[in-house]
């Protein structure tokens, strides 16, 4: 009797490539909340006639590959996926981030958005149903993050939501054996320990949304396999803060744009789990309209919505800062 494959044995590892599309070992394996592989070959239909009126022929087209997961963010294990999403100077290295430290056992990272997009090998596991453990996994050469989405209400962990499209994908790889993951420090929402809704107003944050497209396609060329994926437009956040209304100086600084310059503010979350702390902001952002949203008969909720613009030096859209124990972004624990 056959017995189906389960998603309670799915999982994730990754490494860092030096070149892309060339295989490297992973190096970190993540819990996942949910992996979705969408490995597609597309068909060229022929549409010449020799008198049957069938179709004759078809060949075989574009061959693409691209995923979602779903993760918790943590405050470790983390930092070489925000040097895969926040981009590099230096393809192959861990650029991204500064590390500073150590201050006793804790170090800082600092990642701020540059042009170039590492890539990496992703193992997925999609559970085996030939073999109990999985032996076997789906293998993608050359993922890059194209997008990326962190989000949480009150009461919730915060949830990473990564799109990765990769250059070519095998299903019977053999995974790079690895330790367990590391110890599980989940960021919540309620340990939210300082916010900057950007405006000044002093309303109870109840969540917040975090949306990045590094707006970086696939090539396409005179090949099955898409040429390496670089950014070809302006990168597109936005940074969604629900709160509490509490006060109209959100609402009368958006208002007032309309007579003059755009409200611009610096919005951003801080987390922070013992030592450890995870910081998100936007240097320099403008404020869209302010929505305000009646809960029933109780409390107004409002939404501020932050899109970013160029500020600091380097010049960044965001800037992540994260310090845990780890030395170095390639660091496993």
């Amino acid at each position: 009797m056959a017995f189906p494959a389960r998603m309670f044995n799915g999982y994730l590892q990754i490494g860092r490539e030096a070149t892309y599309g060339s295989a490297a070992a992973a190096t970190h394996r993540y819990r996942v909340i949910s992996v979705t592989p969408e490995p597609a070959g597309e068909h060229i239909e022929s549409d010449v006639m020799d008198g049957t009126g069938l179709l004759l022929y078809r060949y075989p087209g574009k061959k693409t590959v691209r995923f979602t997961v779903e993760l918790e963010l943590t405050h470790t294990n983390f930092l070489i996926l925000w040097d895969t999403l926040m981009g590099t100077q230096t393809f192959g290295s861990a650029a991204t981030g500064v590390t500073t430290g150590p201050s006793g056992s804790d170090y800082t990272h600092v990642f701020k958005h540059k042009d170039i997009l590492n890539s990496l090998t992703c193992q997925i596991g999609m559970g085996d149903p030939d073999n109990a453990p999985p032996t076997k996994c789906e293998r993608v050469l050359g993922g890059k993050i194209l997008q990326a989405n962190f989000a949480a209400n009150f009461h919730e962990r915060v949830r990473a939501r990564l799109v990765i499209e990769g250059q070519d994908y095998d299903t019977n790889n053999t995974p790079t054996s690895l330790a367990s993951p590391a110890a599980n420090d989940c960021v919540l929402m309620d340990s939210l320990s300082a916010f900057n809704d950007g405006i000044g107003s002093s309303g109870n944050v109840l969540g917040f949304e975090l949306s990045i497209d590094n707006k970086t396609p696939g090539r396409d060329y005179a090949a099955r396999l898409i040429a390496e994926p670089i950014r070809q437009d302006f990168p597109e956040m936005m940074l969604t803060i629900r709160e509490e209304f509490q006060g109209r100086a959100a609402l009368d600084a958006q208002l007032a744009a309309t007579a003059g310059a755009l409200t611009t503010g610096a919005p951003s979350l801080t987390f922070t789990l013992g030592a450890k702390v995870l910081t998100m902001a936007f240097g320099s952002a403008h404020l869209q309209p302010v929505k305000r949203d009646p809960e029933g008969k109780g409390r107004i909720l409002q939404s501020l919505q932050w899109k970013p613009i160029s500020a600091g030096s380097p010049a960044t859209l965001l800037t992540v800062t994260q310090v845990n124990t780890q030395a170095t972004t390639s660091t496993y624990t």
